[in-house]
């Protein structure tokens, strides 16, 4: 069934004709293009012109006599194998089984006696297609197996009788008997005994286990990886196995950096302060660090696997921002950090500064968010402010010794007056940015930076009409720390 895919019927088979008996070319040049038009046939009646006509042109298959002058078939036949690989058969009128067996031992592919009866043209014509179509087949399985990029060796009775090309330029070897008595000598140690026990069980059960990997080091000292498949074979009329290789080297030592790499980043992720988390594009959060549990109290348990907008470390009055901001982030488009309070699980609340990125993992893409804690900061923030907005101030008649406190009242309030108005400027400057990339949001940043302009603007008059008043009295109290300590406080 195979030849019938692989060998077209309407090719042309080329027969090469040698009977010193000149009618006996005639008779096959009527009879056998009868039983297959595809045969051309070439007589020649002198045995001694064959190898000249076979070097000069292509031949499928030689058909000759055994009985001829000076030269028989079984010597030409002899001749022809030392030189050619081309299918031959003995066609002769004078054969015995002595002939036959002495034919056959020197490599023909068929005998056949003739006959007189014209029907017997058939049969000589199925036979020479028959050792055509079988050449054909086994040189175009010779071409495969020897061209083809995968390792291919032959093991019969625990040895190796056959390895391709592909196979001996693995190992760095130039033939079969360069495996020696151990052909498992090119494992590596731990792996040659796999090897030999999973032989064994494909030998004893007949049926293929599918590719295993093993270690290898070749002729050359050089360590390899390979993916190897066996399956049982008869070769030569002998139970054997025949094992498919192929190199995966190159694959094996990207999968080995890929591995260490991730292992890099996860040992960084797992040690990092700051905590660190995972959403994906549906907004599920797929992984957290050890540090963001520390900061939230929550467990991993408790947070991966649950939706972004349901966190219990997120305020519910702070969903609809948080909402535009997941939607802002899934549209391509990462905002600058941003400040956000959020909640513990012990019911404390807390602030944090976040700064988001995408990163690809396992062939997804995902948002990582770096969670950095600023309690501390935004409280001290928040206690100069409540100093900086108090209406009432408390003065007295300054002594000499405090001028100079006095001064450095001035200095430290100049500094407030920066720090303070740094955040709200900032913020505007990053709407500005944001407007630039994407003007349509104007209607969603006008109110929000208006806010953010007033506070400025607020501030920065209240601090100057302080410090005109304060310039108007001729005594100012050096007052503890700050020289100002507000009446009223505000949470």
């Amino acid at each position: 069934m195979l030849q019938n895919v692989v060998v077209d019927k309407t090719d042309v088979i080329r027969i090469l004709h040698v009977d010193d008996d000149s009618s006996q070319g005639d008779f096959l040049n009527y009879f056998l293009p009868v039983s297959d038009g595809s045969f051309t046939i070439q007589p020649i009646s002198d045995p001694g012109k064959v190898l000249d006509e076979l070097r000069k042109n292509r031949y499928d298959c030689v058909v000759t006599d055994y009985q001829m002058p000076e030269l028989n078939g079984i010597e030409l036949a002899a001749l022809i194998r030392k030189e050619f690989d081309i299918p031959i058969i003995i066609y002769t009128g004078q054969g015995s089984e002595e002939v036959a067996e002495a034919a056959f031992s020197v490599g023909i592919d068929d005998y056949l006696r003739k006959e007189m009866d014209p029907s017997h043209y058939q049969v000589l014509a199925k036979r020479i297609r028959s050792v055509v179509e079988k050449k054909r087949v086994d040189s175009l399985y010779r071409t495969v197996v020897e061209q083809t990029s995968d390792a291919l060796l032959i093991f019969v009775d625990n040895r190796a009788v056959y390895a391709n090309k592909a196979l001996l330029d693995l190992l760095g070897i130039d033939k079969v008997s360069d495996f020696g008595k151990n052909p498992f000598r090119f494992f590596a140690e731990g792996d040659r005994e796999k090897a030999i026990t999973r032989l064994q069980q494909v030998l004893s059960t007949g049926k293929s286990d599918g590719y295993h990997k093993y270690q290898l080091q070749n002729e050359h000292g050089d360590r390899l990886y390979v993916e190897v498949s066996t399956s049982p074979v008869t070769y030569n009329g002998k139970k054997g196995i025949i094992c498919f290789a192929r190199d995966i080297t190159e694959k094996y030592k990207l999968e080995e950096e890929r591995r260490e790499t991730q292992e890099r980043l996860e040992s960084l992720v797992n040690l990092a302060p700051d905590g660190i988390v995972t959403v994906d594009l549906n907004g599920i959060v797929t992984s957290v660090n050890p540090a963001f549990s520390k900061l939230t109290g929550f467990n991993d348990e408790e947070i991966v696997g649950v939706n972004l907008l349901s966190l219990p470390t997120l305020q519910k009055s702070d969903f609809l921002h948080h909402f535009k901001l997941f939607r802002y982030v899934v549209k391509g488009k990462l905002p600058p950090p941003f400040e956000l309070v959020y909640k513990r699980k012990d019911g404390t609340k807390g602030w944090a500064e976040a700064h988001a990125c995408y990163i690809d993992f396992k062939d997804k893409k995902e948002i990582l968010a770096i969670i950095r804690e600023i309690t501390e900061r935004k409280q001290m923030e928040q206690v100069k402010k409540n100093k900086l907005n108090n209406n009432e101030w408390t003065f007295k008649q300054p002594n000499p010794d405090q001028i100079v406190t006095e001064g450095r009242m001035v200095s430290d309030l100049l500094f407030l007056i920066n720090d303070e108005l740094m955040n709200p400027l900032n913020d505007l400057n990053e709407f500005v940015k944001d407007l630039k990339n994407d003007p349509e949001r104007i209607k969603e940043f006008e109110p929000v930076m208006e806010k953010h302009l007033k506070r400025a603007l607020g501030f920065l008059s209240d601090v100057t009409n302080r410090i005109v008043d304060m310039n108007k009295v001729p005594e100012i109290e050096a007052i503890e720390q700050e020289n100002v300590v507000p009446q009223n406080q505000s949470n």
